[in-house]
């Protein structure tokens, strides 16, 4: 990780302060010595927990049995801390609260070119059948959402529907998931 960052030039002063008692120790590094895996592990929780994935999933990517254990590695900003305080004051802007929830993977297609996107890389039907069949398995419409977002805006922005998924499915995610990727190449 230290070669990692001095190779991106991270060489800018880092100005270290350990208090033992009453004596304080202060010492200036270049930033890329302070990175470690460790650290990068601190930051992928703080991240996660900012961008919004629920702390189960977070929990099941980096290891921790606890939500007390994972706690002590997400630091939010403060953006965040403000941001949240907005949303409870009720002053957030009045287009933050229109955001709709998508029925279908479908509802990301905004031409037929998208739409035949979706059906090669989902592998799934015409919208006309495609709807017939999620009448009779909605939790697959949530299983469509989740490889799509994945794949189009991260982990992130899918976690919330793939903790919808019940765990009898999951392997099915991971299955499509794993065509998908392959797809992309």
């Amino acid at each position: 990780m230290k070669i990692v960052g001095q190779l991106a030039d991270l060489t800018d002063d880092w100005k270290l302060t350990r208090q033992v008692g009453n004596h304080v120790d202060e010492k200036i590094v270049p930033r890329y010595a302070k990175l470690s895996s460790h650290l990068g592990r601190h930051t992928f929780t703080s991240r996660a927990s900012s961008l919004g994935a629920p702390s189960e999933t977070i929990r099941s990517i980096t290891g921790h049995t606890t939500d007390k254990m994972m706690g002590n590695y997400v630091h939010l900003s403060m953006k965040d801390k403000q941001g949240l305080m907005d949303k409870l004051d009720g002053s957030t802007p009045d287009d933050a609260n229109t955001n709709v929830e998508p029925a279908s993977v479908y509802d990301f297609a905004k031409t037929k070119n998208d739409e035949q996107a979706l059906q090669r890389m989902l592998s799934i039907p015409a919208k006309k059948e495609y709807f017939a069949a999620v009448e009779k398995d909605p939790v697959s419409a949530v299983l469509h959402i989740a490889v799509y977002l994945w794949n189009i805006e991260g982990a992130a922005a899918a976690a919330k529907y793939i903790d919808r998924l019940p765990k009898t499915r999951l392997s099915e995610f991971y299955q499509l998931l794993a065509a998908t990727q392959a797809w992309k190449r």
